[in-house]
């Protein structure tokens, strides 16, 4: 039932411009079976309501910062070394819980069809498919979740990626998450930011010979992760 005083507050919030509730949120990288980068100051971040304190936990640590004005928060978790899993917790007017986390290396896989290729194509797919149950590989495509490596879920995976994920695992010991937003037929400039045009003119004018450079790829798939802890990337 809609009462006066519910009235009453929808009136004021649309008055002052402000939602009636500012919940602490983080970008869809922070999820479920996630791996942070071992051995760095790890950024967390997100947004929250201007001037809220935000704290977030994990394995013994607690951090805590403000939003800013603009409802932007970041902190950085002291050095975490690889292990797991841990649960991550995020603290403001609500409590976000990401479990089953683990510590290790973090690469980025991108490129074209070449990386894009997925694993359920490739020569003996199947065989490896069958065999690829690991619960230290983690792998999460463009903007969605990320998995754990095994049967269920490794046939999308990029084949080259998913070899690179597991040879690095084995030979160093640790967990490992791919992110990948290869995107067949992508022209190399969507993958570029703008400032990059603007700080080199004569690129730019060579790009716009072929097309205006959009970055569109780096606009929906690389700002959204920004500032996360990756170890490096890989390109194809």
């Amino acid at each position: 039932m809609f009462t006066r005083t519910m009235f009453a507050t929808l009136v004021v919030a649309m008055l002052f411009g402000q939602p009636l509730a500012a919940e602490v949120t983080v970008p869809s990288v922070f999820s479920d079976h996630m791996v942070l980068q071992s051995g760095v100051a790890a950024p967390m971040f997100g947004k929250a309501a201007a001037g809220e304190q935000v704290t977030v936990e994990i394995k013994g640590q607690k951090k805590t910062t403000t939003a800013d004005k603009d409802g932007a928060w970041l902190l950085r978790l002291d050095p975490l070394q690889p292990g797991g899993p841990f649960e991550l917790t995020i603290t403001g007017k609500n409590t976000i819980t990401v479990k089953d986390v683990l510590v290790g290396e973090v690469w980025l896989a991108s490129g074209q069809s070449n990386m894009r290729f997925p694993l359920n194509r490739t020569t003996g797919g199947k065989e490896t498919i069958a065999a690829s149950a690991n619960p230290q590989i983690r792998y999460r495509r463009d903007v969605g979740k990320w998995t754990e490596c095994g049967p269920k879920t490794v046939g999308d995976y990029s084949g080259v990626a998913y070899h690179f994920a597991v040879e690095l695992q084995k030979q160093r010991k640790v967990p490992v998450g791919i992110i990948e937003n290869a995107v067949n037929g992508a022209v190399g400039q969507a993958f570029m930011s703008p400032a990059v045009f603007e700080a080199d003119p004569e690129l730019a004018a060579l790009v716009k010979k072929h097309g205006e450079p959009t970055s569109e790829i780096w606009k929906s798939s690389f700002v959204p992760i920004i500032p996360y802890a990756i170890k490096g990337a890989l390109w194809y």
